[in-house]
Parts: C-alpha cells; sequence; structure tokens
C-alpha cells in the first residue's frame, strides 16, 4: 500500500515538473518572437532592417540593447546599420555568403511581456538557394554550408512568423516563382504559421496603384490568392525615398534617403511584429 502511494506522489511529481516546464516554454515563447526572412537580392530586407532598428532606437517608449549575449556579429551590424542612417545612407548590400542573427532586445518596463525579436539577416542569394524541404544534396555546388541548412531549417520551423520580401520592381520572372513556391511550402508544411508579405520599393509604383493589395494581385497573382485565403496572413507596403546622390569616385556613389519617411509604414509593421 505503501509503495502505491510513494509511487503515485512520483507520477504527480513528475506531471507537476512537465507542467512547469511547458509553462516556462510558453512564457518564453510569449516573451520572444522569431521571424523568418525571405527575399531575393536587392528586394530591400537590409534596408527594412535597418530603418525598423532605428525607428526602435529612437522612440522613447523602446529601449534598444545594442549588446545582447552570444551576438557580437549582430551588434556589429546593427552599429552599421545605425552609423549608415545617420548618414542617411541606404546600407549595403548584404554578402552573398552571408547568415547573421539579428537580436533586438528590449527593455522590459518599456514593452510588457516582451524582451525579444530574433531576425535572421541573410543574404538573398541564400535565401533564394534554401530549400527546407529537400535533403541536403540539392544544395550541392551552392554556398550553402549543411550546418548553415540545419540552421535556417530549425529557425524556420520554431519561428513565430515567416515575413517575406518581394520587389515592386522584382528583378524577373524567376525571382517571382521562388518567392511562390517559398510561401506554397511553407503554406502546406506549417499551415498555422503567420506569413507577412512586405512588398518594397513601392513609392517606385505608388502612381499607378492606391494600395499594395491590388499592386501584389497584379505583380504576384498566385502569391497574392494564396495569401488572402489565409486567415494569419498579412500585406504591408515599404518605402524610402532618395533625396540625393553623392559622389565619391567615377565607380562609387551613395544613395541617400530622407529620414523619418518610413515612420508611419514602420509602426504599422512593428506593431504586427510585436502581436503575432
Amino acid at each position: 500500500m505503501l509503495n502505491k502511494l510513494k509511487n503515485k506522489f512520483k507520477e504527480f511529481e513528475k506531471e507537476l515538473k512537465v507542467e512547469k516546464k511547458l509553462k516556462v516554454e510558453k512564457e518564453n515563447r510569449n516573451k520572444e518572437r522569431k521571424i523568418f526572412i525571405f527575399g531575393a537580392p536587392h528586394s530591400g530586407k537590409s534596408t527594412f532592417t535597418s530603418e525598423l532598428i532605428n525607428y526602435i532606437d529612437l522612440h522613447e517608449d523602446f529601449i534598444l540593447r545594442r549588446d545582447p549575449i552570444n551576438n557580437k556579429n549582430g551588434v556589429i551590424q546593427i552599429s552599421e546599420w545605425c552609423d549608415n542612417h545617420e548618414c542617411g545612407k541606404f546600407p549595403l548590400q548584404t554578402q552573398s555568403d552571408t547568415i547573421i542573427k539579428i537580436n533586438i532586445e528590449f527593455s522590459e518596463k518599456n514593452i510588457k511581456g516582451l524582451n525579444r525579436i530574433v531576425l535572421y539577416e541573410i543574404s538573398g542569394e541564400k535565401t533564394m538557394l534554401f530549400d527546407p524541404i529537400h535533403d541536403d544534396s540539392v544544395m550541392s555546388g551552392s554556398e550553402n554550408t549543411a550546418n548553415e541548412i540545419i540552421e535556417l531549417k530549425n529557425f524556420l520551423e520554431k519561428s513565430d512568423c515567416v515575413m517575406i520580401f518581394a520587389s515592386s520592381k522584382p528583378d524577373s520572372t524567376e525571382e517571382k516563382n521562388r518567392i511562390l513556391n517559398f510561401l506554397e511550402l511553407v503554406d502546406r508544411t506549417y499551415p498555422k504559421k503567420p506569413i507577412c508579405l512586405i512588398l518594397t520599393k513601392f513609392d517606385l509604383i505608388r502612381g499607378d496603384y492606391r494600395n499594395p493589395s491590388k499592386a501584389l494581385k497584379d505583380l504576384y497573382y498566385s502569391t497574392a490568392e494564396i495569401l488572402f485565403s489565409k486567415d494569419n496572413s498579412m500585406v504591408f507596403d515599404f518605402s524610402v525615398g532618395v533625396v540625393g546622390v553623392r559622389k565619391i569616385s567615377e565607380d562609387e556613389s551613395e544613395n541617400y534617403i530622407s529620414k523619418n519617411q518610413s515612420e508611419d509604414y514602420l509602426k504599422e509593421i512593428f506593431d504586427y511584429m510585436r502581436t503575432i
């Protein structure tokens, strides 16, 4: 009889530990947002992330911690973005072999319940080669290593949201098809995962369109069909404006962006990222 009671007590203790662990995991998930970013080269991923970080950093309601633990490369990248933004320059294109984890950490007293947003700064070349379904052999000949593929797969699976960047001026039909294929894959594999599409460089076509949804239907029809059929998807437009070009040398120039032009866009997108 005593042994039975002891066994029941052990089982009860075990259940309590499991329940406590699940509760802690849930609380941790609520304090963190993992965003998987997908987009072609020149689609505006780095420009958006740079603008987002500066938007957060410049507002009194939010405090950006630039020294998160184990995030040396991310801190260096954030510092470069902030320096370029201060000078009004577009960020340099992400090098083709780059994968950098960006931890945007907040003061708990300013953002209730949210401690961190995690983004992966991935070059467009790597992003477009990434295939999270097939085995690693299909990546042979590309710059992706086995460890990087595993890292990306894990992050995609654990992410709270997939953010797809689609240019209003896509370079090719192949680029549009790659975005569609990736969207179909995510929708099929993770049907409940929120998907957010950022239609970048919207200022280049704004004269022809009043809203990004109409532009998306015309530019990426099949992609729009999938997105608009999902309850947990969102479409935003994003633009920054070039106000001047300074010549550095015969082969190099710097594009200058108009500060705060994109603030309304960023607030709306940032609010979405906080609440998914």
